[in-house]
């Protein structure tokens, strides 16, 4: 499938490392999808909000980060849940913390994944969130 026929899919980024934003805003872009990005736990819940009411279109799947400077990514994650708006929507914690607990944790949350980021590339994330859409929408 063309670029222009993925731009439809939109990814909403939580981050705080401007450098790895741009890296995975480039090769979302590069592959043709929208790309929403926060640099912090309290305006990536504002921005939820906005999702869930109807103020911003709501993404395709939503990718955070654990550890940010005021709220974990493991709280977004709950609070994502908790919205039946979002019970379709695959959240993946794209991190660099991969202790059992928080392995688990993620598992057993619905529609959650958990990829270190030290296991993966931009390119080959943007392979794997491809593949996600794609089942969805299947």
């Amino acid at each position: 499938m063309s670029p222009e026929e993925k731009k439809k899919y939109k990814v909403f980024l939580i981050e705080d490392e401007p450098a790895i934003v741009d890296l995975y805003r480039s090769a979302f872009e590069r592959e043709g999808f929208e790309i929403e990005s926060v640099y912090t736990g309290k305006d990536a819940l504002s921005q939820i909000e906005a999702f869930k009411d109807g103020r911003e279109e709501r993404p395709d799947v939503i990718v955070a980060d654990i550890l940010l400077p005021d709220v974990s990514g493991l709280e977004i994650l709950k609070e994502i849940r908790r919205s039946k708006e979002f019970d379709s929507v695959p959240v993946i914690m794209l991190t660099n913390y991969g202790t059992r607990e928080i392995k688990e944790t993620i598992q057993d949350t619905p529609n959650a994944r958990h990829v270190l980021k030290m296991d993966t590339s931009p390119v080959l994330f943007v392979k794997e969130v491809w593949g996600i859409v794609q089942t969805k929408t299947a």
